[in-house]
């Protein structure tokens, strides 16, 4: 079999959308730089500051060292501007998003996001396996909860490789996928867009397991509130692109594990999950009544 040289290995840029994350974003360089470039090139370090107005430029412009270039624009457009904006910039074989505010603690996560398209030309995403970690709270207790029955349904789904499993806080596109594609303005879910263009273009998605990263939870329950109903009205938008059948069918998650995960949970931290769950769902009916009213329409809230 004819190995690979370092010639011929795989290019990266990992992509670093930011806005106002001075105080994580040396860490988050830090935790890049150490990674362990074993059968990749890694070109470029992107950071796309989405109009910072913290130290979040400052701090990155300290890091010497020559692959990190940053796109500094003083306004906030959004992350789903920020994306096509990297898509269209970058022209490395791989590239690899990664959320300003991840813990990194794996050396080699870079490795494991690039070697699905090495070993497989069909392969055109991948995503990683963020793990949720929440104040030392009732709320984030209850967080890390529900986080873990999703682990566990994504798990029981395809073997991770599903809707459930690719996240935008750490996620590979290949050149073939990111330069076919452009993300309409009003997508909240930018990774399920992504993902559902994937495979409308008939490519393969990978989920990395062992891909693991650290993920803050919200602090409070206004914040997760508001993380609800985006992700509610997150299905609705995306209908207009993919169509109704379709975001049903991926988001449907067979009735036996979802059962089965959540009563798992729920004998561990039985009041938890009904906290969750309450407020989940009031999340997803404000999301639903907000969309009736700007569309014309409603998805049943799941």
């Amino acid at each position: 079999m004819r190995k690979r040289t370092k010639s011929t290995y795989p290019t990266v840029t990992v992509a670093i959308p930011a806005y106002n994350e001075g105080k994580r974003i040396l860490p988050m360089l830090a935790s890049v730089l150490k990674q362990k470039a074993i059968g990749y090139k890694l070109e470029k370090i992107l950071i796309a500051s989405d109009g910072s107005n913290d130290d979040t430029v400052k701090k990155a412009r300290s890091m010497k060292d020559k692959r990190i270039e940053i796109i500094d624009d003083p306004k906030r457009r959004g992350r789903t501007y920020r994306l096509n904006q990297t898509m269209k910039i970058s022209s490395t074989d791989i590239l690899l998003y990664l959320d300003a505010d991840l813990i990194i603690q794996d050396e080699f996560l870079i490795k494991k996001m690039i070697e699905p398209f090495i070993s497989d030309l069909e392969v055109t995403l991948v995503g990683g396996n963020p793990h949720s970690i929440g104040e030392k709270s009732f709320l984030g207790s209850s967080l890390e909860a529900t986080r873990n029955i999703y682990i566990d349904i994504r798990k029981s789904i395809n073997n991770g490789s599903n809707i459930f499993g690719c996240m935008g806080g750490v996620l590979a596109l290949s050149k073939l996928l990111y330069k076919n594609l452009h993300i309409p303005n009003n997508i909240t879910a930018d990774d399920s867009f992504i993902y559902l263009s994937n495979k409308r273009l008939k490519h393969k998605f990978v989920h990395v397991f062992d891909a693991e990263v650290l993920h803050p939870l919200p602090d409070n329950t206004k914040k997760h509130l508001l993380r609800v109903k985006r992700y509610s009205s997150a299905k609705n938008e995306l209908i207009s692109h993919f169509g109704k059948d379709i975001i049903e069918r991926e988001y449907s998650i067979p009735k036996f594990v979802y059962f089965k995960s959540t009563f798992k949970q729920f004998l561990k931290q039985p009041a938890h999950i009904l906290f969750i769950f309450v407020i989940n769902k009031v999340g997803s009916v404000l999301a639903n009544k907000l969309f009736n009213k700007q569309s014309g329409f409603m998805l049943y809230a799941k």
